[in-house]
């Protein structure tokens, strides 16, 4: 059964700056090779279920300066959202390669495939970037941002989930399909290859967590077309606790 979004579902595509974002298939056409970061996800694969954020008053100076409207969202998202240590233990895999061209020209070639906690077999397909950006909070940086400082007290996109390192950041979408059942061929995406911010026991265990091993790769699938997914809270958050990388650079 699809449903149309919470609240707390529209702001996490607000935050994540995946709100309204039209795909941009991967054509290359600039004069500099882009630098390239193949990904390949590995270890320990967790769905994150909605629950309290664990940083909620670290973020709260940072929440403080929103608009009302986003602050009372975040509220309600810092209560019961995405960005939890409520986790499930599920499978899957993780593989692909984002390119980084600038401001124009960014692309994917990704694809992944998981059982959610339900038992139910997710492939997603992703092809295109959204390059726009949402506001100057919520930068795409062309759809594939590399090396960035991201999310908590860099008040840049959702700050309720920990300060990272991000060796590669996307923003695009996707094709979904559920049981073998397209559910979208147009599902706003998100990709991050970080520093670790969860534990052994998979909370998260740092606010500030730039100086963590870049291992940990997020995939999260925003509902698309305002209806949610069949998952608890509507979002898809899954996340492979030992990944690697491998990046290519202009001219290399």
């Amino acid at each position: 059964m699809r449903t149309h979004m919470t609240s707390a579902a529209v702001l996490t595509c607000t935050l994540l700056g995946l709100a309204g974002v039209s795909g941009v298939p991967h054509a290359r056409a600039q004069s500099a090779p882009p630098k390239a970061v193949t990904v390949t996800g590995g270890g320990p694969v967790i769905q994150v279920l909605p629950g309290p954020a664990q940083f909620a008053d670290s973020a709260a100076p940072i929440i403080a300066k929103m608009p009302a409207e986003k602050q009372q969202m975040m509220q309600m998202m810092a209560s019961n959202g995405p960005f939890s240590d409520r986790v499930a233990k599920v499978s899957g895999t993780f593989g692909g390669t984002f390119w980084d061209a600038g401001a124009r020209g960014d692309s994917v070639a990704a694809k992944a495939s998981f059982r959610s906690q339900d038992g139910a077999k997710w492939e997603v397909t992703l092809d295109r970037v959204a390059p726009e950006d949402e506001s100057p909070m919520e930068p795409h940086w062309g759809g594939v941002a590399t090396e960035i400082a991201y999310h908590g007290a860099t008040g840049v996109h959702a700050p309720l989930v920990p300060t990272v390192r991000s060796v590669m950041s996307y923003w695009g979408m996707a094709k979904v399909t559920r049981n073998g059942t397209l559910v979208t061929d147009q599902g706003p995406a998100h990709v991050m290859l970080t520093s670790d911010t969860r534990g052994d026991d998979f909370a998260y265990q740092c606010w500030i967590c730039t100086g963590q091993p870049v291992r940990q790769l997020h995939l999260m699938l925003m509902p698309p077309e305002g209806k949610m997914y069949e998952v608890p809270g509507g979002i898809l958050h899954v996340m492979w606790e030992n990944s690697r990388h491998r990046i290519a650079n202009p001219g290399s």
